[in-house]
């Protein structure tokens, strides 16, 4: 494809996205499978360039017309002009009206791209929630929950997430996959603070990667694998991973008990447990066993082993705000309703403490950068004297280089004063 049509592309992805608020990597996947006939490398462009402008997609609305809901070519204009940096020239180019391009721009078009040309970005003075790319929902909460680190971590929440990776300890050494890597010419790194985490420097096809096909890495963001590290899973424990999604965290848990023991890792979804075991048959996790939850709400009574746990983990349902460096969309798409997962997360806290034996712990985590899903929630639960806190932390992009996440370390109250008494 050249240059115009995938363009044209561009523009008829994000006419769908505004019209649909689908999940974007859903949507890219869904239409690029429609459409067979599009190279892996104009997928590629295509993906990156629809990105690149969501992520900057407040901004690019405030340059249009200083408000959201802008049409989608005006905001490709502002967006080829100011961040892109092409002439008038290239521009009309793309916008020739040929076969496959976006149609020849109007008068009104050329007046705007003129407008456009003649300015910088940082021209345009905007307000503070455009600038830092923060939907009105999430404004208030995450100003009040990272204070002076507010603007640091909304900037740095807009850049490209780095490609993470854990070596599966089931399967391989880290030093030896790192080396096949270099090897193989790409740019790679251990990642500090973590025992089996790499970092490549750039963007690749995880097709392309052959550690990933054999199983013996996956890809995971360094902060959920540190929070994974936290759960302190070991050979012959007894695990729950209450919210185990497709299995990441479960994973990682998997490989460190040298599939010595049990975990039961359970969900809502089937087809997130489906993947699951098909991602553990390729890790050679062979101690997880799945549990099919019908609701967030059922009595979790009939859960495999309950009362019986060393650990529990909750990777609870949350706002995902600690998430937008990889999931740029998401502050556009659904508001999180702070109330429903205040409540489930909640809930889940309780329902943990019925599930851990007494002298166990539980360790609850968010990807989310709001405290009322993170410190102000444990702190409320350790306050109805259900639980006491024993460590917690909070991973921020500007800070750590990771998603926003945060994790707390739980335990029954008699164990935590046994433990503070004899500390």
């Amino acid at each position: 494809m050249k240059t115009p049509a995938r363009m044209a592309t561009v523009i008829e992805i994000l006419d769908i996205w505004q019209q649909t608020q689908k999940r974007l990597d859903i949507l890219c996947g869904d239409f690029f499978r429609a459409r067979r006939y599009i190279g892996s490398k104009d997928r590629a462009a295509i993906s990156q360039t629809v990105y690149d402008i969501v992520r900057h997609y407040a901004r690019l609305n405030w340059c249009v017309g200083q408000k959201m809901g802008n049409p989608t070519r005006h905001i490709m204009l502002a967006y080829l002009a100011m961040m892109q940096k092409n002439s008038s020239a290239d521009i009309h180019d793309i916008f020739c009206g040929g076969t496959y391009a976006p149609h020849a721009l109007s008068e009104t078009e050329k007046k705007l791209l003129d407008h456009f040309l003649a300015k910088k970005f940082d021209d345009f003075k905007m307000p503070e929630n455009y600038w830092l790319e923060c939907p009105d929902w999430a404004f208030d909460t995450l100003k009040t929950s990272l204070a002076e680190n507010f603007a640091a971590e909304l900037l740095a929440q807009q850049h490209v997430a780095s490609v993470d990776l854990r070596v599966n300890a089931l399967k391989a050494r880290r030093d030896d996959v790192l080396k096949d890597m270099i090897a193989a010419g790409y740019n790679a790194t251990t990642i500090e603070k973590t025992d089996f985490g790499i970092r490549l420097s750039n963007r690749v096809a995880f097709g392309a990667l052959s550690c990933l096909k054999d199983g013996r890495a996956d890809v995971q963001d360094s902060a959920s694998q540190q929070v994974a590290a936290m759960v302190g899973a070991a050979p012959g424990m007894l695990v729950l991973d209450l919210c185990a999604g497709a299995g990441g965290k479960t994973l990682a848990m998997a490989a460190t008990m040298h599939n010595k023991g049990q975990i039961v890792a359970c969900d809502i979804s089937k087809k997130k447990l489906d993947e699951l075991k098909r991602r553990a048959r390729l890790a050679g996790a062979q101690n997880i066993q799945t549990f099919l939850l019908h609701e967030l709400s059922q009595d979790y009574s009939t859960i495999p082993f309950a009362g019986k746990f060393d650990v529990v983990l909750i990777d609870a349902p949350c706002s995902g705000t600690g998430t937008w460096r990889r999931n740029p969309d998401a502050r556009w798409t659904k508001p999180a309703d702070w109330e429903k997962l205040h409540a489930t997360q909640w809930q889940l806290l309780s329902a943990a403490f019925t599930l851990v034996k007494k002298d166990g712990h539980v360790v609850y985590a968010t990807c989310s950068l709001a405290q009322c899903e993170n410190a102000d929630m444990t702190a409320a639960f350790t306050q109805s004297g259900n639980a006491a806190l024993i460590s917690q932390k909070q991973w921020l992009a500007s800070a750590d280089g990771t998603d926003g996440f945060y994790a707390a370390r739980l335990a029954p109250v008699a164990i935590a004063s046994f433990a503070e008494s004899n500390g």
